[in-house]
């Protein structure tokens, strides 16, 4: 068995012997030096990138050199599970602490399990692995000085990458075994699986560290296992598109426009590159040419068409390479790894028929398999076999730059506070957080489309990474969520004692009396507005009144300064600020020492029962964020600290609060914190100068499923930066109940769509629906925890995902 295993390994691998770490080579069998990158895909190409990938393929190659484009959808996820554990470690409530465990598992098993079942999709993390090799060789004749050019060459590939705008990693030992064994060991109990860390031994060549005891690579007349766990088919391209756009690698794993088609399986897809002698090659295409041109303008030309349509595919080529193109010789391949063999050959009449789609030609290989596959791998593609291959075909540079697999789905900004996954699978981290600006968050979701879903992930997620939340809200929507995490539920009605008086809360008077003064006009003039006379008289006394009282001023005082002043238009002002004096209706709330108790970490302050008073719940709102902003400065700076507005949002929607929202917007980014506005309508954001403001200072935007005419209205009025594309994709979002909600994220990192697919765990924590309710309190009235409930109501429902 061992021996077979080495034939393999020996005969087809490429056989990476060694890393050399000083010069950032690899030594591969027979006679070559070899180097490369791991990135993450780019989501798209403009002309400037497009050149700068032509310009990789330039570069003074030596003849005999190869190039391999190996994109992979690995099933290794386990860097961002590692990364979302650790940002929840110092979780301390057991429901939160569940709720990460279940996410992690969930999206463990989401790489061997489909994630839903209206999608089928599996959960990858795709990678693009670009490695060259050069001829230095052979056996005792190895010449160890063409190191030298191979550094020079791997120097100025990297240096042309970064122009590219890839973010990649040097391939060494460990990120190629890594690699490879995620590929190659595809069990449940692979090592790769249960370790961050990869172990290498000098003492054995890196070829011989890649299968795990438990696999080995069999062969048959259907395709070839890697040990018992996966089916491999292998695929190449028999004929190639006549046009391609250049961002056609986007759609290869799946139609981002629609999300409805695509591969679902881990595949590797590969271009292999064959650099040979230019002049041979420029030569023969002439010659083609002018043989093509004697034949397109002969008598046979009309009836054998095929000859004009060779002459214009030359005439295209020599153009190419007229503009400093270098012919090269490249194939297309494509390998589907499946759990079994029914499962395979689904997966091939699959991708035959969505690569048909996109205008490929792409065939079952039958025979030679072993051999094809491992031409997919890196370092692998032997340009001495290219010939018994027949599979390469010669093009200008520049043809290739538009087929290369190099692109991919949107990654999300970087950090695991919410983990979506994208339309093929990829697994996202996004968060607010990622930002070289504000934090701010707006969220637009038509009614049912799973508004109420992804507030709840992000206000569980924000407490579990140790965030503090305060929500306020019209319409009890989050008193249950409140409740399960343990937080604190404020109904602020008629009975409610509780004092707002915001002048306590006071930290920099210079900084904030911009928002005091809209507070008190608002109080003032809650309709018609002050005059500008008016409004800077009274910003005169709030001064005057603040220096004299400091945190001991209440309305009263003010109210009582403005009495005091001869001049009719200020006294006026103590009329229209008696409500709230200790002698009006409201004055409970304003004056006396504060008594809102900020202290739980999540705290829901509910103003529905304010509803019958507009102007009051207003300005409720307006003090209450600007006391939690505040409590956001006096509180840990590395806390982060997020504030949701649900419903309540528009009560800043009036213009007299615009300069209000902007200061206070402004100043929470400074204390770590950032305030979410939920909506149901984009166009709800651009009905006045209060609205714009909100929007406009929100670096982040979250559209779930939105009414085609409301994106119409914003299309015409081009209130997003989005071109034509973005837009299309807007109008695809979609939410199927039960299964997931889709999410168009657009930030300062990028933009894109992620589906929010919760565990049945989340699903029923977060859950309103009565029966739902009723059977975990029924679970509760045993004795059970919240936790243990939930779980015996996922166990007595059989919500328990298991791999078909």
């Amino acid at each position: 068995m061992l021996e077979e295993r080495t034939e393999v390994l020996e005969g087809v691998f490429g056989v990476v012997h060694t890393h050399l770490e000083d010069a950032g080579l690899f030594v591969v069998a027979p006679g070559r030096f070899g180097f490369g990158i791991l990135a993450a895909p780019l989501t798209g190409l403009d002309s400037a990138s497009a050149e700068k990938l032509n310009q990789l393929m330039n570069l003074d190659y030596p003849v005999g050199s190869s190039m391999q484009i190996v994109s992979y959808s690995s099933p290794d996820i386990e860097h961002l599970l590692t990364g979302y554990r650790v940002m929840r470690l110092n979780c301390k409530e057991a429901v939160l602490r569940e709720t990460t465990r279940q996410r992690v598992n969930f999206l463990r098993d989401g790489t061997r399990i489909p994630v839903d079942a209206a999608s089928g999709l599996l959960v990858h993390d795709a990678v693009v692995c670009i490695t060259v090799t050069i001829p230095a060789g052979t056996g005792e004749q190895f010449d160890f000085t063409r190191s030298a050019q191979a550094i020079a060459l791997r120097q100025a590939f990297e240096a042309t990458l970064k122009t590219i705008g890839y973010r990649f990693e040097r391939l060494n030992s460990k990120s190629y075994l890594r690699f490879m064994q995620t590929i190659l060991n595809q069990g449940p109990n692979a090592q790769w699986r249960h370790a961050d860390d990869v172990d290498v031994s000098d003492e054995q060549l890196l070829c011989h560290q890649i299968l795990d005891p438990d696999t080995a690579i069999d062969v048959d007349a259907k395709g070839l296992w890697l040990g018992e766990y996966a089916r491999v088919k292998v695929l190449s391209a028999k004929r190639l598109p006549d046009r391609i756009g250049l961002n056609m690698a986007l759609r290869y794993l799946g139609d981002h426009l629609t999300g409805s088609r695509g591969i679902r399986e881990n595949a590797l897809i590969t271009m292999n590159i064959l650099f040979e002698d230019s002049s041979d090659k420029r030569n023969k295409m002439e010659v083609d040419k002018a043989w093509a041109i004697r034949q397109a303008s002969g008598p046979l030309s009309r009836y054998v068409p095929q000859y004009a349509k060779r002459k214009r595919s030359l005439d295209i080529a020599t153009d190419a390479l007229s503009k400093g193109d270098r012919v090269v010789r490249a194939y297309l391949g494509m390998a589907l790894i499946a759990p079994d063999d029914a499962s395979a050959q689904r997966a091939v009449s699959n991708a035959v028929s969505y690569f048909r789609e996109l205008r490929f030609h792409m065939m079952e290989d039958r025979y030679m398999v072993l051999p094809l596959f491992c031409q997919l791998l890196p370092f692998a593609s032997e340009p001495d076999i290219a010939p018994a291959l027949m599979r390469y075909k010669t093009f200008p540079s520049s043809h290739l730059v538009p087929m290369m697999p190099t692109l991919g789905a949107w990654r999300g900004t970087g950090t695991p506070l919410l983990t979506p996954i994208s339309r093929d699978g990829q697994a996202m981290a996004v968060s607010p957080y990622d930002s070289d600006s504000n934090y701010n968050v707006t969220i637009t979701a038509e009614s049912g489309s799973g508004k109420s879903f992804l507030v709840n992930e992000m206000v569980a997620n924000l407490r579990a990474t140790g965030g503090i939340v305060r929500m306020i809200d019209v319409g009890y929507s989050y008193i249950n969520l409140c409740a399960e995490l343990g937080g604190q539920f404020l109904d602020f009605g008629k009975a409610t004692n509780i004092c707002i008086n915001p002048f306590p809360a006071v930290i920099n008077y210079d900084d904030e009396e911009a928002e005091l003064l809209a507070i008190l006009s608002i109080m003032a003039a809650p309709k018609s507005g002050l005059t500008d006379f008016q409004t800077a008289a009274l910003g005169r006394v709030l001064r005057e009144e603040y220096g004299r009282h400091r945190h001991l001023l209440t309305i009263d005082h003010i109210a009582q300064r403005c009495a005091s002043i001869d001049d009719l238009r200020i006294r006026d002002l103590a009329t229209q600020l008696s409500a709230f004096t200790s002698k009006g209706p409201y004055g409970r709330y304003f004056n006396g020492p504060a008594t809102l108790d900020l202290t739980n970490p999540l705290i829901v302050l509910e103003l529905d029962g304010l509803k019958s008073q507009p102007t009051l719940q207003r300005i409720v709102l307006l003090i209450l964020m600007y006391q939690i902003n505040q409590q956001m400065f006096r509180g840990d700076i590395s806390v982060q600290k997020g504030l949701f507005l649900d419903e309540a949002w528009d009560l800043l929607g009036i213009p007299d609060v615009a300069a209000f929202t902007v200061n206070l917007y402004r100043r929470v980014r400074k204390a770590n914190g950032f305030i979410t506005t939920v909506t149901q309508s984009v166009s709800d954001y651009y009905l006045n100068e209060g609205t714009i403001a909100i929007v406009e200072n929100s670096a982040n935007k979250y559209v779930l499923k939105q009414p085609g005419e409301a994106i119409a209205r914003i299309q015409k009025e081009g209130r997003l930066d989005l071109g034509e594309y973005g837009y299309n994709q807007l109008r695809s979002v979609h939410t199927i109940a039960g299964e997931y909600s889709e999410i168009f994220f657009i930030t300062g990192r990028g933009r894109g769509i992620g589906r929010l697919v919760v565990s049945p765990f989340n699903r029923l924590l977060y859950s309103t629906h009565p029966k739902d309710k009723a059977d975990i309190k029924r679970q509760r009235d045993r004795g059970l925890s919240l936790v243990e409930a939930i779980n015996a109501v996922i166990d007595e429902r059989g919500l328990r995902r298991e791999a078909a």
